[in-house]
């Protein structure tokens, strides 16, 4: 029972990876850890360090992480049990060997360089090889039969069973159904398996960023709004930049990050997880933030991971004042400006989510004028515009703001003749109209 798969990665000048250790991330749930030198489980912390031999196991209701030297990453899903098999350092080579008993995995595989090996083992006798890719790893009991699938996310995937070999490429599926089956045909990624919640918290934790202080998750309807959340805590002598990430599986969805003071900091609404409040240098304090359902299917997952790092240059920061809110009349013009600045560097801005009648030009000077001149007949509508600030070697920086556009009624018209009697009969034209 052997899934291969092959890892390379450069190690050279790191010191963790000489140890033949990984670490341990406990983001939420417990884990218990047998160690290879006296088989005994205990409850792991956060940091802990895996050796060869040791036996992961994840509670109910957890995600948790083994974080490998070259940055490679095994992430666990809920009531998942992995042992590493192997783990050392030969030459400028790291070799690493986990066998995936039961539960899912979602395994982030580092750029390969070099000659290094990653080897995972499941039921099924099925071999995957692997050139740097996220991909997920879940095996099911059907009909009392272990069945292994792979979702290939980014990258691609080599699968072999029963001697022969299907290229998973990003965005497809294969499933082995037995020791004695090749891997199925390719197909697209289950909707399940892209829905579900442990593939919306992998999306996240690889779009966040600093270390995951707060991971929430939650369902929602359409139209529901959670109660504030806490968010991350920042002491008084703190210099730091909190990064908050929300991530669902589609529709729309809606992220506001509140100050400590309790007045609203930012919020943006897309159609395209994840999306992202940054607070640079945040102000001392308790951040909170709350999620809304714009549009979805009912009970709909989402994540929330708030992670902190020492302040960074992030390059670009919005100035514009927060909440970023305008209106504008069905028939009229507004017009405003939106402006960043980049530390020493002009960011470049660009905008998403403008209607057919709305228009953005940027400047040379890190700002941009917003045009809305929505028609006559144009109906009411909250359009939600994200801004982007793109300063080459950083991050792009995101700002939300809301154009609420007021619809005109149509007009209309009473036609018609009034008598009355005023001695002689007068017959008098009538036209009445709204206003």
């Amino acid at each position: 029972m052997v899934l291969l798969l092959g890892l390379v990665a450069y190690i050279a000048q790191n010191p963790v990876a000489a140890s033949g250790t990984a670490s341990l991330t406990i983001f939420v749930g417990t884990v218990n850890v047998r160690t290879a030198t006296n088989l005994a489980s205990h409850a792991a912390a956060t940091g802990e360090q895996l050796h060869q031999g040791d036996d992961i196991t994840t509670g109910p209701s957890t995600k948790a992480a083994i974080n490998f030297p070259d940055g490679s990453v095994t992430r666990m899903d809920s009531n998942t049990e992995i042992k590493i098999t192997t783990l050392n350092l030969s030459g400028s080579n790291q070799h690493v060997g986990l066998t995936q008993i039961i539960g899912t995995s979602w395994n982030r595989v580092a750029q390969l360089v070099g000659g290094s090996t990653y080897n995972v083992t499941t039921p099924n006798h099925s071999t995957a090889q692997v050139r740097g890719t996220d991909f997920e790893i879940i095996i099911e009991q059907v009909n009392g039969q272990q069945v292994v699938r792979f979702d290939t996310f980014n990258g691609a995937l080599d699968v072999i069973a029963a001697n022969q070999t299907v290229t998973v490429p990003a965005g497809q599926s294969t499933t082995v159904a037995s020791p004695t089956t090749p891997p199925s045909p390719t197909v697209p990624i289950p909707p399940a398996d892209q829905q579900s919640s442990f593939t919306v918290f992998n999306t996240t934790v690889n779009a966040s960023s600093g270390t995951a202080t707060s991971v929430s998750p939650g369902a929602l309807s359409q139209g529901q709004t959670t109660p504030t959340q806490p968010g991350a805590t920042v002491g008084g002598t703190d210099n730091v930049d909190l990064d908050y990430a929300l991530g669902w599986p589609g529709s729309t969805f809606e992220l506001i990050v509140y100050k400590p003071d309790g007045t609203e900091y930012q919020r943006i609404s897309s159609s395209t997880p994840p999306v992202h409040v940054v607070v640079p240098s945040a102000a001392p304090g308790n951040w909170s933030y709350a999620v809304h359902d714009v549009q979805s299917n009912p009970n709909e997952a989402y994540w929330v991971i708030v992670g902190k790092q020492a302040a960074q240059n992030r390059g670009a920061t919005f100035t514009t004042a927060t909440p970023c809110t305008h209106t504008v009349t069905a028939g009229q013009s507004d017009q405003w400006r939106v402006t960043a600045t980049g530390n020493g560097v002009t960011p470049v801005l660009s905008a998403s989510g403008l209607p057919s009648y709305a228009t953005f030009a940027p400047d040379a000077n890190g700002s941009g004028v917003v045009t809305f001149n929505p028609p006559l007949h144009a109906d009411a509508a909250d359009v939600d515009l994200l801004f982007t600030a793109t300063i080459t070697g950083q991050p792009p920086v995101n700002f939300g703001c809301v154009e609420h556009v007021v619809a005109v009624p149509l007009s209309s018209s009473i036609n018609g003749h009034v008598s009355f009697l005023s001695g002689t009969p007068v017959s008098v034209p009538i036209s009445l109209s709204p206003g």
